[in-house]
């Protein structure tokens, strides 16, 4: 049953393909587009150009290739699907999405090429990497997608539909081919990109590919159909639909189609190889380079290693004159040895000009990781070369280094505008050689952090939840360093839609992360104790953060005493922080952090103060720029005195103590009947208590009794 719907699809293709054409064929292996594109697909053609790749012995020949397999998948798919080649090309809405337009036919002697599109084709995708790859800066992006596309250009050859010569064999039987390409299909172990590449392989096949001869895609894909055509008639005339799954195929008839696998996988191959040669890439090679590590110094060396290159002109050392780029970095790893963290930071190499070798002098190394084990990767540049990293050095490890934060003042809202000042903050060294005070010239990052304290809760050491706005922004700032104090401060920050509910307070957090190797233990109740890699700080004063106090308009009132409705309009708000107009975008468009409280009503009310039951939500006019209700229905209101209220409610302020604004002009209401009026309290539960709100209840009754 799984193979249903494949099969369906398959045949829809193929048979609009073929009436395109005499006998171009339908369609090839592994056309599926990727619905996902960060994870594209697994298909035939990206198995078959994965096989491609392992038969290079220097994988520094395809490390453009190996660094960038996402790009290079793309670019197998991108034959079959134009969309997605939009990110390499402009124009590949013409260039790609084009497979069926090409094919490679055959006299009927099958002794000459009558139509050598697809090789064209193959050829076309073949200049644009060699021209790429002849680039000073390579772009290895674009470099993996067009030989991506190449190599399924190529491929596309490599079975016999795509050969087959109708004028001297007749007709081809579809089913077949269909039923073939199906169980290789189903044979691949995974269906996607992610999957990692232990999984990239066929059940089915297992491929005992060798190198060939390298040429240009042209010539490449014209010999592998030379190859295909010679197993045409018997793939064709062998298979027997009564095959229903793979594991009946015949010994030879399997045996042959494995053939024109490999021979695909080796075009591809070849393929590339011609192109890197065209293009005369550099080649890269380092040594592993080997490290020694200083913890009484925190210095490091590295030994003196070799680097070199080879062209078509031979092989030549890398040395300080024809190199671009000479520099190492670091990984890090935790306690299971499993790589951490490829660091960013980049320390140049030294050249010796006599031993033409490269070379670290022992010295100090910035932003390595304490308590950790680290490793060194060299990486090396040339023109006309890509970026090459070399394997990692040996591991040593990097123990920590003392430092304490020692003081730390804050203050919020001390000149009535909602800011906090950060100072007084003092960092200390206390065992690094020659380092003490914590100053710009050794921090990587300095910043504190709002932080909130439920109620009832310590602020302990393992810091809670890091503060936000209501529009969901983290409260944070960067710390700048004093000279003249020698602390470190941070005045003036706006935190004014910082909002603290009732039951919440706030305290500031400072940390640092400084290029030599510094952290401290934090404790846990019966846990074993962590190790932070960088300094930090609570502060012990909390606060709460002021709401925001709303000032509104008047309410402009026009009411109808023949059809007892009323239009309310002209409402204004603004909020005391920054004047802010509590506009549409404010009250409703603006995109908020967790619970929306925000609120803009009118009410009405009797002239005695009492909710006369009618509460209405405003709706925003942009032209005039104020809040408004039209059409009103009033008539049910008892004869009286009545006025509109309207109450704005932002989710900076505690909104069940939120007040109304001025209240409208009177208007009154006269039917021309007596109403009896009851006042009753409607209870209402916030948070826990009970508050009595009277309302009011009318009761009609006739003017008259008869």
């Amino acid at each position: 049953m799984k193979k249903l719907v494949p099969r369906i699809l398959f045949l829809t293709i193929i048979v609009s393909v073929i009436l395109s054409f005499n006998h171009k064929p339908t369609k090839s292996w592994g056309q599926y587009y990727s619905y996902d594109h960060n994870d594209p697909s697994f298909t035939t053609h990206q198995w078959l150009a994965w096989e491609a790749l392992q038969l290079f012995g220097t994988k520094q020949e395809i490390s453009w290739i190996l660094n960038n397999l996402k790009n290079f998948w793309y670019g197998v798919e991108a034959p079959h699907n134009k969309y997605i080649a939009a990110a390499y090309d402009s124009n590949y809405n013409q260039n790609y999405g084009d497979i069926r337009d090409y094919k490679l036919l055959f006299d009927v002697t099958g002794q000459h090429v009558i139509d050598d599109s697809l090789a064209t084709r193959a050829q076309t995708e073949y200049n644009k990497l060699v021209n790429e790859l002849k680039q000073n800066e390579i772009n290895e992006t674009k470099a993996s997608f067009y030989a991506g596309a190449m190599s399924h250009y190529i491929s596309q050859i490599g079975f016999w539909p795509f050969v087959w010569n109708q004028g001297l064999w007749g007709p081809l039987d579809l089913d077949k081919y269909i039923e073939v390409e199906s169980e290789i299909e189903w044979g691949l172990r995974e269906g996607r990109f992610s999957s990692g590449q232990d999984e990239w392989y066929n059940t089915y096949f297992n491929l005992s590919c060798s190198p060939i001869q390298e040429d240009t895609a042209y010539n490449i894909t014209v010999n592998l159909a030379n190859k295909t055509y010679n197993y045409a008639q018997y793939l064709e005339n062998a298979f027997d639909l009564s095959w229903i799954s793979l594991i009946f195929w015949d010994a030879e008839f399997k045996n042959t189609i494995a053939i024109c696998l490999m021979n695909s996988a080796e075009a591809i191959f070849a393929a590339i190889k011609s192109a890197v040669k065209e293009a005369n890439l550099k080649i890269i090679t380092i040594e592993t380079p080997v490290a020694r590590y200083d913890n009484a110094t925190n210095s490091l060396e590295i030994e003196e290693f070799q680097a070199t290159f080879k062209d078509d002109s031979g092989s030549h050392r890398i040395n300080d004159s024809n190199t671009l780029k000479a520099e190492f970095t670091h990984n890090y790893y935790d306690e299971l040895y499993e790589q951490h963290k490829f660091s960013t930071y980049r320390t140049s190499l030294e050249f010796n000009e006599t031993s033409n070798k490269w070379y670290y002098l022992k010295s100090f190394i910035s932003n390595l990781q304490p308590n950790s084990n680290h490793t060194i990767i060299a990486f090396f540049k040339l023109n006309n070369s890509i970026e090459v990293f070399s394997n990692k050095s040996n591991i040593f490890y990097v123990h920590h280094y003392n430092a304490t934060i020692d003081r730390l003042d804050y203050t919020y809202d001390k000149n009535g505008m909602r800011e906090l000042d950060v100072f007084n903050i003092s960092v200390q060294v206390h065992d690094f050689p020659g380092i003490t005070e914590v100053n710009e010239s050794i921090v990587v990052s300095a910043t504190w952090h709002l932080y909130v304290k439920g109620e009832g809760n310590p602020i302990g050491d393992n810091a809670g939840i890091q503060g936000r706005d209501t529009e969901g922004n983290y409260a944070l700032g960067d710390l700048i360093f004093n000279t003249s104090s020698r602390c470190w401060y941070s005045n003036g920050n706006d935190i004014g839609l910082v909002y603290t509910p009732s039951n919440i307070d706030l305290y500031v957090l400072v940390r640092f992360t400084l290029i030599i190797p510094v952290g401290y233990y934090r404790y846990y109740w019966n846990l074993e104790p962590d190790y932070i890699p960088f300094l930090q700080r609570n502060g012990n004063v909390t606060f709460k953060t002021r709401s925001h106090v709303i000032e509104q308009t008047k309410p402009l009132i026009e009411f109808n005493s023949e059809n007892k409705t009323l239009n309310v309009y002209g409402i204004k708000g603004w909020s005391d922080y920054n004047h802010t107009e509590l506009d549409y975008f404010e009250m409703v468009e603006k995109e908020v952090l967790g619970s929306d409280r925000r609120d803009v009503r009118c009410k009405v009310i009797t002239e005695d103060g009492i909710f006369a039951r009618i509460s209405l939500e405003l709706e925003w006019s942009e032209e005039y720029r104020y809040w408004y209700y039209n059409g009103i229905n009033v008539s049910e209101l008892p004869d009286g005195k009545y006025y509109v209220v309207a109450k704005m409610t932002t989710n900076n302020m505690n909104f069940t103590f939120s007040h109304y604004g001025p209240h409208s002009e009177y208007f009154i209401i006269n039917n021309g009947h007596h109403k009896y009026l009851y006042a009753i309290p409607s209870f209402f539960i916030i948070g826990l208590s009970i508050i009595p709100i009277y309302v009011i209840i009318s009761n009609k009754v006739e003017a008259s009794r008869k």
